[in-house]
């Protein structure tokens, strides 16, 4: 398929057709295409200046996929004009239906996606990972011939928990061992809906998050989250990290109903004298907002970032048996492979 704008200006030099190069912004290394990854979709508009802002639509929501030597191109054909540029926007994942979660982007009669939107947006275990790039402005086929520079950003944010025991027994010639088994955990009150409205920076590159970087509730769409395995056999906690969860979510603040509940039991078990065995429980109740990481209390789980909680159980200690280790990053990957996915 070709676009709207004429191809008589190709009467000097052969067509070019329009291919892409895909990353995922905040990663540790970097590579021309993101390897068997699913479709993306991609707009473009045309200008013919560089203060051409009343521009006209050259790609409207088109698929982009790879091809077996890893080029990401449309599905139709789509040539460079010989004269003028191409700003591109992309997102992903590409809907397979009418039901899919996309953004839409909206026009004024004096700026050009000006805004882009994810309408109210239910974030469950189906979800994708939802991605938005920043706009590609002033291509053309001489910038762009390694393929259209696109760097996307996730809209969502990711949470992880994790627990383990930092000890089991008390190592050589000790007599002691113990058993972990976990009980109940819970995080209450999590927003499972929302929505996001975000406006063209004057770069007109970037879009301009919310501050802090949080999608707007919907009201009273709250769960509780149950982090207990079903399979009792996977509630026992050793010294393997185990992951109770890990989840795209809906970036919010964290108020004061959000409570995260955990109960484990000990059993330590005496392998020398008469002593007998003996089993306790432990209960924690915390406010999520009252965790901190190394910069300080978590107010927020934000777009882009990767919120982990790690749980580290020292079964001897009655006093101070839990220690969280709680970080925040920008969400990267160590493989091009794991940029883009529909699901986990």
């Amino acid at each position: 398929m070709v676009s709207c704008i004429s191809e008589d200006n190709y009467a000097d030099e052969q067509p070019q057709q329009i291919a892409f190069s895909p990353v995922v912004s905040n990663i540790r290394s970097r590579s021309p295409h993101l390897v068997q990854r699913p479709p993306f979709g991609a707009y473009a508009w045309f200008g013919n200046s560089d203060q051409d802002l009343n521009t006209q639509i050259y790609m409207n929501n088109v698929q982009i996929r790879e091809d077996a030597q890893g080029i990401w191109s449309p599905v139709d054909t789509y040539y460079w004009p010989s004269f003028g540029h191409l700003d591109f926007f992309c997102y992903s994942p590409y809907p397979e239906g009418k039901t899919s979660v996309r953004p839409k982007i909206t026009t004024s009669p004096y700026l050009v996606y000006n805004k882009l939107e994810y309408p109210e947006i239910k974030v469950d275990g189906n979800t994708p990972d939802l991605l938005y790039s920043d706009k590609t402005i002033y291509q053309t086929r001489e910038t762009a011939r390694k393929g259209v520079p696109i760097v996307f950003n996730h809209a969502l944010a990711k949470v992880v928990v994790t627990v383990t025991a930092t000890m089991l027994d008390e190592g050589e010639g000790g007599n002691t061992s113990w058993e972990l088994n976990l009980q109940e955990f819970t995080i209450s009150n999590v927003n499972h809906s929302g929505s996001l409205t975000m406006h063209l920076a004057n770069d007109k590159k970037k879009w301009k998050k919310p501050m802090p970087a949080v999608w707007t509730k919907t009201p009273d769409a709250k769960e509780m989250w149950n982090l207990l395995p079903s399979d009792a056999s996977q509630r026992k906690i050793t010294l393997e990290t185990k992951v109770l969860k890990s989840a795209y979510v809906v970036p919010q603040i964290l108020e004061d109903d959000m409570k995260l509940h955990m109960k484990y039991e000990i059993i330590t078990h005496h392998h020398s004298g008469n002593v007998a065995d003996n089993k306790w429980s432990h209960e924690l109740n915390l406010d999520l907002n009252s965790i901190s990481s190394q910069t300080g209390p978590i107010g927020a789980w934000e777009m882009n970032k990767v919120i982990s909680y790690h749980i580290l159980i020292t079964p001897p200690s009655k006093k101070k048996p839990l220690i969280f280790r709680t970080e925040i990053e920008d969400w990267h990957s160590n493989s091009s492979v794991d940029e883009i996915s529909p699901k986990e």
